[in-house]
């Protein structure tokens, strides 16, 4: 079979059973960094096939990279709509570097924000939002502010922050729950699973964008191997996919395709990288809450033993 007479693969049902595996690592690494636990067998390595040829691809396409960052949630992604707000709320700031273009001057300079009218979406009766946003990093580890249907925050000149231990402050004085809302407590938790539903699905989507992508290029240069191992296109008896590296100390991968045709065996290193150091971790507020516990009992231990070797040393 002349050259350019090789297969053009569309969908699926074009992979023969020689090169349905080459993608096995990939549903692996898939599995774990989005905590789906998926193994390579018949369904997932039919869903990841039918992924590689979503949106009409096929092997005479090209192959872009996915996108540098996931793509962020609609504005209410990480809100939930908790109530309305009793009083208005302060006007939001403008920043300094709008603040001459704003509007005319006033007696005291630049106009602000409160000399303009107050927009419906911050007055009395205006739909009241609860977001959250983490800080692993941090003792606080989740912060939960009242924000405005536009995302701005309710009280922006104070302090919104309030930790999962803290008590209700001021800025939820000023908010009528919902009904399905009893207390703050349930509004949190709610705002908490969205958190968590949001950023699954965001972060999923994103690593799964790159093993597509991977998965895609490994097809492209397992048949562009072959084409020139095997230029007749007589037969493919086997195709494997080797990788080396890929853990956390060599995150970058050196791809190997290894091929017996009916030439003979095929072994060519192709220093083609996958770069999983892209793919992104999911942290939830269920994991932070779940860290701060293990913080709280260890930092009580660490108390109880110095406090022990104090008392045995007669301090």
């Amino acid at each position: 079979m002349p050259t350019n007479q090789w297969p053009v693969f569309r969908s699926y049902s074009d992979i023969p059973e020689s090169i349905l595996r080459i993608n096995d690592t990939l549903i692996t690494r898939l599995g774990r960094t989005n905590r789906s636990d998926d193994r390579p067998d018949g369904p997932s390595r039919r869903v990841l096939w039918m992924h590689v040829f979503a949106q009409g691809w096929n092997t005479t396409s090209t192959n872009p990279l996915p996108q540098a960052n996931p793509t962020p949630p609609p504005p209410d992604g990480y809100a939930v709509h908790i109530g309305t707000f009793i009083n208005d709320l302060p006007p939001v700031p403008i920043p300094a570097h709008l603040q001459i273009t704003t509007g005319f001057w006033g007696p005291s300079g630049p106009p602000t924000q409160s000399l303009l009218p107050l927009p419906p979406h911050r007055k009395q009766g205006a739909p009241a939002y609860l977001r959250v946003s983490l800080n692993p990093s941090t003792n606080i580890g989740i912060t939960f502010e009242i924000v405005d249907t536009k995302g701005d925050l309710a009280y922006p000149r104070a302090d919104p922050t309030t930790t999962v231990l803290s008590s209700m402050s001021h800025i939820y004085d000023n908010i009528l729950l919902d009904s399905k809302y009893p207390t703050i407590r349930d509004a949190r938790s709610a705002a908490m699973l969205r958190y968590d539903s949001a950023t699954i699905n965001t972060v999923s989507l994103y690593n799964r964008d790159w093993v597509i992508y991977w998965a895609r290029n490994r097809l492209l240069k397992a048949m562009e191997i072959l084409r020139m191992a095997d230029p007749s296109g007589s037969g493919w008896e086997m195709i494997e996919w080797v990788t080396a590296g890929g853990e956390s100390s060599h995150p970058r991968v050196t791809a190997e395709v290894r091929g017996i045709v009916a030439g003979g065996p095929v072994n060519v290193v192709e220093h083609d990288e996958e770069d999983y150091r892209v793919l992104r971790t999911i942290t939830t507020c269920a994991d932070v809450i779940r860290e701060l516990g293990r913080i709280e009992v260890l930092e009580e231990r660490i108390g109880l033993e110095i406090r022990s070797v104090l008392d045995n040393s007669g301090l």
